[in-house]
C-alpha cells in the first residue's frame, strides 16, 4: 500500500473453530524490509464451549487402543507434557499445567493422546516419535545437571522454530559474554530473523535468549550493552549499542548475511 492519511481496510477471518482462551489479535504495519513500523494489539476471550468439548473428548477405548499405554511411569508422563511446551497453544499450557498438577496418570495420558490427535488425528503416534527425535536431540545438545534441554532458551526455540540456517558462535570476544546468533531466513511470513543467547554466569551450557527479531520473542534494544555487560563503563538505558570494545563483532555478527 502507499502512504495516505486515511486507508479504508476491512478484512475478517472465521474463528468458529478457535477453542475457549484468552487472545491478542495483533495488527502491524511492516515495511518493504519487512521491519514492523508500527504495532498494535487487542485483548479478547473467547468462549467457544461446543469446541472445547469436542477437543477434550477422549473415550476409555480410544485409550485403551492408542500408543500412550506404553507410558505408565508418572515421571515418564510428566515429562512427555513438560517437552511439548514450546509447541503448545496458550489454552494447551493452561490444560498441561491443570493436568500436571492432578497428578493422575489417566488424565495424563489422555492429554498426550488429545494434543497429538490434535496434529495428525489419524495416525498421532507418528507425530509423537517424529517430535521425540528432535527432543532427544535437543536434551543431549542443551541439557544441564538441573535442566532438560527442552526446558532451555535454545530449546526451546529449535523446538518450536527448527533447526537454525546458520550459527555464528563466539565464545572468546575479550568484551563480551559467551554467546550464540541464530538465523532463521523464513519463520513463517517473517524473513530474515535472528535470536541472540548469551551466557552471563560463563559457566555452564545453559545460554539465555538476550534479544530476539521474532514477533512475540523477546526484544530488547539495548541487548549489545547487555551482551558486553562486564565492560561497559556507565548503563545508559537510551543507548542502543555497546561502548567501543576491543575484539567485539557481535554487532557485525547479528547483522551478517
Amino acid at each position: 500500500m502507499k502512504p495516505q492519511p486515511i486507508i479504508p481496510f476491512v478484512f475478517g477471518f472465521d474463528i468458529s473453530l478457535l477453542p475457549s482462551g484468552n487472545y491478542y489479535l495483533m495488527i502491524e504495519i511492516v515495511n518493504k524490509e519487512n521491519k514492523v513500523m508500527l504495532s498494535e494489539k487487542v485483548f479478547f476471550q473467547r468462549s467457544n464451549p461446543e469446541i472445547d468439548k469436542t477437543n477434550t473428548k477422549i473415550t476409555d477405548e480410544e485409550l485403551i487402543n492408542s500408543f500412550v499405554q506404553k507410558y505408565n511411569n508418572k515421571d515418564t508422563l510428566k515429562d512427555i507434557i513438560q517437552c511439548l511446551f514450546p509447541i503448545a497453544n496458550e489454552v494447551e499450557w493452561s490444560k498441561a499445567l491443570a493436568v500436571l498438577s492432578s497428578n493422575n496418570a489417566e488424565e495424563m495420558k489422555k492429554y498426550i493422546l488429545l494434543f497429538w490427535k490434535g496434529r495428525n488425528p489419524v495416525n498421532p503416534e507418528s507425530e509423537w516419535l517424529k517430535y521425540k527425535v528432535l527432543v532427544d536431540y535437543v536434551n543431549k545438545l542443551y541439557s544441564t545437571q538441573v535442566k532438560k534441554g527442552y526446558d532451555s532458551d535454545r530449546g526451546r526455540v529449535y523446538l518450536k522454530y527448527g533447526a537454525p540456517d546458520n550459527v555464528i558462535e563466539s565464545k572468546h570476544e575479550p568484551s563480551a559474554y559467551p554467546y550464540e546468533i541464530w538465523q532463521y531466513y523464513v519463520i513463517g511470513n517473517q524473513r530474515d530473523r535472528r535470536f541472540v543467547f548469551y551466557n552471563p554466569t560463563l559457566v555452564g551450557n545453559d545460554y539465555q535468549l538476550l534479544h530476539s527479531d521474532v514477533r512475540g520473542e523477546l526484544y530488547d534494544k539495548n541487548w549489545e550493552r547487555r551482551l558486553s555487560g562486564r565492560n561497559n563503563t556507565i548503563y545508559d538505558f537510551n543507548a542502543t549499542e555497546s561502548d567501543e570494545q576491543y575484539g567485539g563483532r557481535a554487532r557485525e555478527n547479528f547483522k551478517y548475511k
